[in-house]
């Protein structure tokens, strides 16, 4: 007996540096992203030269901060809020730690911002694990540790779910139509390198806008990424290929480049991190580090300006998606802090604009502070929760602030969670949780339909549960002995 404990903890230990060393070779990977390839080629937006002496202090101090975190938090996850904070930790935190750094804007150089963002990381993942109790976390670690049987089952029993699936094609069918209907006079074949046209006509455009852009937003955050995220794990094929033509029509509609590397990104996450036994925080580390190598080694090959479609690729997945939040933090920073101009106090979202002005007239946050780096209003700076929700709307203390809120909301998403399949909630979810780098808490949470999924998920996992009473047994006899 001693043994076998001698040798988990060995086996734990093991994985916990595997962990640290991939987050210590994904900073590094985003260290040269910055200086090799952000300030040679996009250094006017935003990735200023890096002043060693300047700024090695702050980078040494963002690379302790996300070490630290890696070191600490639960590495396995076994329930939702934990693979969020991953996700938002390898995905928006890291880059940016690491691009505030380097850039040098804030008058301390970035200390200050660093750690006001790790103080807002800490909250976003710690509140949840505090507010749950002990018997809820070991109900969680039990359901979704049992992923063999779990993974037998679902994949014996493909059908178990048909009525759900039908109301869901009907549903589908409901949105696909209105959005024909409402952009009937605007919506085009266009490819990936000519989408910037097709966004100046929609934005132009707004039949009945709020209804028609709920609509659009819960068909490609909500709707289509269920059917694909059932389609992929239940194996149902039907259901999937309707997914794909919902994000099409979304495409069509919007010229969104997100919809085309969603799909992409949905199946490295399956393959990679959620089909295992365990979902475990190092797996998506070395998924995200991998995908950002292999990006930097095709700039490597292919030069710096390679142009074309590999060129958009290439600029859209290492800059865009990858390193757009330390930039607009950085800029962001720069507009509301060091400048300064009137925070928004929330005034950005619209029922507290009811309440207190927004300083900014018709112009949009991204707008404001994109023509303050390039003198146009037509450069939508948009960015991610950290620069709109903490930034933008209430300097440092807004940082905090909003950690705390979602810290709050990933508390409740975790209860409500409880009694689902975590693997399809992650995977359907997707969508919403890389919303968060492009936008505000709140808009995640309304025209994102954050929420919907875990309804959605919930009823149609629902009858599953009902009929393997062998799992369900097992749960309650586990309560019953802790």
């Amino acid at each position: 007996m001693i043994a076998i404990n001698v040798s988990r903890r060995a086996s734990v230990q093991k994985s916990r540096l595997l962990l640290v060393a991939s987050t210590l070779l994904y900073i590094l990977i985003n260290i040269y992203n910055y200086y090799y390839y952000l300030t040679p080629v996009w250094g006017y937006q935003g990735f200023p030269e890096f002043n060693s002496d300047r700024s090695m202090g702050p980078l040494i101090s963002a690379t302790l901060s996300c070490i630290l975190f890696s070191a600490i938090y639960p590495r396995q996850i076994t329930f939702y809020s934990r693979f969020v904070v991953w996700f938002l930790f390898f995905f928006v935190f890291v880059p940016s730690v690491i691009i505030v750094a380097m850039q040098g804007f804030p008058v301390d150089a970035g200390y200050f911002l660093i750690a006001c963002l790790t103080v807002s990381l800490y909250l976003i993942a710690f509140i949840p694990e505090s507010l749950a109790n002990a018997k809820w976390k070991h109900a969680a670690y039990y359901k979704n540790t049992l992923f063999s049987i779990h993974n037998t089952l679902t994949s014996a029993t493909r059908g178990f779910n048909s009525k759900f699936e039908f109301n869901l094609i009907i549903v589908f069918i409901l949105f696909s139509a209105a959005l024909l209907v409402f952009y009937a006079n605007v919506i085009a074949v266009v490819t990936i390198t000519d989408v910037y046209d097709q966004r100046d006509i929609v934005s132009e455009y707004s039949p009945n806008k709020t209804l028609a852009a709920y609509s659009l937003q819960w068909l490609i955050r909500v709707i289509a990424p269920l059917m694909i995220a059932i389609g992929i794990i239940h194996r149902r094929r039907f259901i999937k290929y309707l997914g794909f033509f919902g994000l099409l029509i979304g495409f069509f509609v919007t010229g969104s480049k997100f919809i085309v590397f969603l799909i992409p990104l949905m199946y490295a996450v399956h393959y990679f991190v959620l089909r295992k036994d365990k979902i475990v925080a190092e797996d998506i580390g070395k998924l995200l580090a991998g995908i950002m190598a292999v990006m930097l080694l095709l700039i490597e090959i292919y030069g710096e300006e390679v142009e074309g479609l590999v060129g958009l690729v290439l600029s859209q997945v290492v800059k865009r998606a990858f390193s757009i939040n330390g930039m607009t933090l950085g800029n962001y920073y720069d507009f509301f802090v060091n400048n300064p101009n009137p925070f928004t106090f929330y005034s950005h979202l619209g029922p507290v604009s009811w309440l207190i002005d927004y300083p900014y007239g018709e112009f949009g946050i991204g707008q404001v502070v994109g023509h303050f780096q390039v003198g146009l209003y037509t450069y939508d700076m948009s960015a991610g929760f950290w620069s709109t929700d903490g930034i933008a709307a209430a300097g440092y203390f807004g940082l905090v602030l909003i950690g705390l809120i979602l810290g709050v909301i990933l508390a409740i998403f975790n209860r409500w969670s409880a009694n689902t399949n975590l693997r399809l909630l992650c995977l359907s979810s997707l969508g919403c949780v890389w919303m968060l780098a492009d936008t505000s808490v709140f808009r995640v949470l309304l025209s994102g339909g954050w929420p919907l999924h875990f309804l959605l998920v919930y009823f149609y996992d629902r009858r599953l549960q009902s009929i393997h009473n062998p799992m369900a047994n097992m749960r309650a006899n586990s309560l019953k002995t802790s």
